[in-house]
């Protein structure tokens, strides 16, 4: 588990947790924007944009669900260990019990 600071939309700023199976963002005390869930197996592309929202000087994460929305994430402190993590665990299911040995 990793657990970041983040802005999400507006100068939103929060906290990013990202596990093996989803990302997190919880807004901050004082954001607007409501938190929101990724599943992981959901994520079709991760990569890397210069958004103009920062006059294209910092790095920000765009990341890309099978419904075709997508979420960007900036000023993130570890914006290559997020993407690592997303890259690694796009598209892989949960663990269901009882699972691993089956024919």
């Amino acid at each position: 588990m990793l657990t970041t600071k983040a802005e999400f939309g507006w100068w939103d700023s929060g906290t990013l947790v990202c596990t093996n199976y989803r990302l997190l963002w919880f807004p901050s005390r004082f954001a607007e924007a409501a938190k929101f869930e990724i599943q992981l197996r959901d994520v079709i592309s991760c990569m890397q944009v210069r958004s103009p929202k920062y006059l294209f000087l910092q790095p920000s994460l765009k990341i890309v669900l099978r419904t075709g929305m997508s979420y960007e994430l900036h000023n993130m402190k570890d914006i290559n260990e997020v993407q690592k993590i997303v890259v690694q665990n796009m598209g892989r299911e949960r663990y269901q019990p009882g699972s691993l040995f089956r024919d």
